[in-house]
């Protein structure tokens, strides 16, 4: 750890100890703590339990996640520097393109309805 930066940590309860993911991650401890961390990292101030605000500590490029299960726990790093902050904002984008901008309920959504074919003869065109 360098000197004068805190650890940034986070706490996971899902999944099971130990047992993988196909991608081969552990169940519970997914690669987007990563990004959670990053985005954290870059906030400027933090509220504590009682309400009050103060400035972020500085925090390292690498945090940990606490895996804790009934049966134990388990620390793991997880990288959460500003090259991971890059991601996080390109999710960031990909959420937005989601929710706002290509739902069927946006003021311009990207798929309209469907067209109406002119019929020829008594039979419409498919």
């Amino acid at each position: 750890m360098p000197d004068g930066v805190d650890l940034m940590g986070d706490t996971k309860t899902g999944g099971t100890l130990d047992k993988l993911t196909s991608a081969g991650h552990v169940h519970g401890v997914y690669p987007e703590a990563g990004l959670q961390m990053s985005a954290y990292r870059k906030a400027t101030v933090c509220w504590l339990r009682d309400g009050s605000r103060v400035p972020m500590p500085a925090t390292a490029e690498v945090g940990i996640v606490l895996h804790l299960q009934a049966e134990g726990y388990r620390i793991y790093p997880a990288l959460c520097g500003d090259d991971i902050y890059e991601y996080f904002r390109y999710a960031q984008v990909i959420d937005e393109w989601t929710s706002k901008i290509s739902s069927a309920k946006a003021d311009r959504p990207v798929v309209g309805p469907a067209l109406q074919l002119p019929a020829v003869g008594s039979k419409a065109v498919a």
